[in-house]
């Protein structure tokens, strides 16, 4: 399998990703976080191992239910434009100073972020980091890019700083 990353700009069409932005925002800041939308809600720090925890701050993981009209809608995007069928899509936050260490995915073939931060600051740390050809190459979060990686190409998201925002993507595996 092919080791790979392709990079899309303005990925979501401007209404889908209005819609994925405002229900990240309904998302996070819910204080009740119940299942009206049949959200799991879940931490990286208990949901995860430790060798992909390592020293991190928490991850905030949501779930989206496959019976959700915008996983329908996420997934109809992805299936026309990469031709692939998803296993799953997540809202990740990133609060301050969080991060992942360097991984391939290796239980998925691959996986696509797309970013709903409508600003991001490089400062702010939070860099989509991956390795190619022995060579380190980093990626800034930005309005609906998306980076597709696929064939287990090993990358990490840097920390981000103790005082930025909260780094917010949807998350999707094949």
């Amino acid at each position: 399998m092919e080791k790979k990353i392709t990079v899309y700009e303005n990925y979501l069409d401007e209404v889908l990703f209005n819609e994925c932005f405002q229900y990240s925002y309904y998302l996070f800041n819910s204080n009740n976080k119940n299942n009206d939308f049949n959200i799991n809600y879940r931490l990286n720090l208990t949901y995860w191992n430790n060798d992909i925890v390592h020293d991190s701050a928490p991850i905030y993981i949501i779930d989206i239910n496959n019976n959700n009209e915008l996983y329908k809608k996420i997934s109809k995007t992805i299936e026309e434009k990469n031709n692939k069928k998803i296993k799953c899509i997540m809202f990740y936050f990133y609060s301050s100073i969080s991060h992942i260490p360097w991984h391939t995915d290796s239980k998925h073939n691959g996986g696509i972020t797309i970013y709903l931060n409508k600003n991001w600051d490089k400062n702010s740390g939070g860099l989509f980091l991956y390795e190619t050809e022995n060579e380190i190459k980093a990626i800034v979060p930005k309005k609906n890019l998306a980076i597709e990686q696929f064939g287990g190409v090993p990358h990490s998201v840097s920390p981000t700083s103790m005082y930025s925002d909260i780094r917010r993507t949807i998350q999707i595996f094949f």
